[in-house]
């Protein structure tokens, strides 16, 4: 990543992916690691495309922990590949929607979902579980007003135990969601990957 900062004091105080992109002169395989792995602080929504919305102040932060830190921000081998055309095996796992239920009891999940929530505050609050979901606000303040998902309601915060999210995030109720986010797909995904793989 290389950039500027005097360049970016210069972006609107909320942006997209694109323009995060171009003034770090970064892909957006590599922009889309940093800010669904929370290294860049942003706000996802249920949108198809511009998904995405960082602040200024919080990147300009972040950059700067990145120059102190760099090696945090390493991006894994197999995601700053340069992506193939698909094969009909990946064409296949992009089709998969859900797990089975058999996936669901897998170790292999619970691994998974520990290590995404490590790291990770013991109470989130809902920006918090938006950048580890993908899902918005609203939605998950139904989760919680139906009972789906145990918080705590301190107002006007919504928290959530880190101990509380991993089973719902392993559950049969969040996996058979119809309409499901990017984060939560690409998460089906290498569940599924790594289950077929053998963990």
């Amino acid at each position: 990543m290389t950039f500027d900062l005097n360049e970016v004091a210069l972006l609107p105080d909320t942006f997209s992916l694109e323009d995060f992109r171009v003034v770090c002169h970064i892909s957006k395989r590599t922009a889309r690691y940093y800010l669904r792995n929370g290294l860049i602080p942003c706000e996802i929504n249920d949108k198809k495309t511009h998904c995405y919305s960082i602040k200024r102040q919080e990147l300009i932060k972040a950059l700067k922990e990145y120059q102190k830190c760099p090696y945090k921000f390493a991006v894994p081998k197999q995601w700053s590949e340069e992506s193939q055309p698909k094969t009909r095996a990946e064409q296949k796992l992009l089709a998969i929607t859900y797990l089975s239920d058999k996936d669901l009891t897998s170790p292999v999940l619970k691994k998974y979902y520990q290590q995404k929530l490590e790291g990770r505050p013991d109470l989130m609050d809902c920006k918090e579980l938006e950048r580890i979901t993908g899902y918005s606000r609203a939605t998950i303040n139904r989760w919680c007003n139906e009972g789906k998902l145990h918080c705590l309601r301190l107002k006007p915060h919504v928290l959530v135990q880190k101990r509380k999210l991993l089973p719902f995030l392993a559950s049969k109720e969040y996996n058979s969601i119809m309409s499901k986010s990017k984060v939560h797909l690409e998460d089906i995904h290498e569940i599924y990957r790594k289950i077929r793989r053998g963990g």
